[in-house]
């Protein structure tokens, strides 16, 4: 394993990322808000209620909502669409990062259950009958090879005519 300090160095020296701008300071990102925005009070007016309706109106619909990460997102859309359903099983792949890297919090946070199903050689969801949700996973994730495009169409026209 690499040294702290030489990790550290090596990150300094890099001018190309793959995510994000690369390392920003605090105090150069506070310095690039313009002094004229209007700040966000709980989901009331401002930059977030602005980029939210910018969105919108970029994908034609109606509204749009900003939640600020992923997993929070991921678990909001699996409750509503759980609700919608009237149905509390969550179905997902054994590698699925809802279980591997979140603990299945979306159980303890929602009142959803769990139901890996699938094979761990293959990264797909198994379709099952009538969940509340079954997430599919398009990346592979912990997975170390990925699926095939044609198996991925395959799942997705499975899951959109169940």
């Amino acid at each position: 394993m690499t040294d702290p300090r030489e990790q550290a160095s090596l990150r300094d020296q890099c001018t190309v990322f793959l995510t994000g701008h690369g390392p920003v300071r605090p105090a150069d990102l506070l310095a690039s808000i313009p002094p004229d925005t209007a700040p966000d009070r709980y989901g009331d007016g401002g930059v977030v209620a602005e980029l939210e309706a910018e969105m919108a109106g970029l994908l034609g619909k109606p509204a749009a909502l900003y939640l600020p990460s992923g997993t929070m997102a991921q678990q909001s859309v699996l409750r509503v669409h759980a609700d919608r359903r009237q149905r509390r099983a969550v179905v997902y792949h054994p590698l699925c990062h809802l279980d591997r890297h979140e603990d299945r919090a979306f159980q303890r946070l929602h009142g959803l259950i769990g139901r890996p199903a699938g094979d761990l050689a293959w990264p797909q969801a198994m379709i099952t009958p009538d969940p509340g949700v079954q997430r599919v996973e398009l990346y592979v994730g912990d997975a170390t090879r990925a699926v095939p495009p044609d198996k991925v169409r395959d799942i997705i026209t499975a899951l959109a005519a169940g």
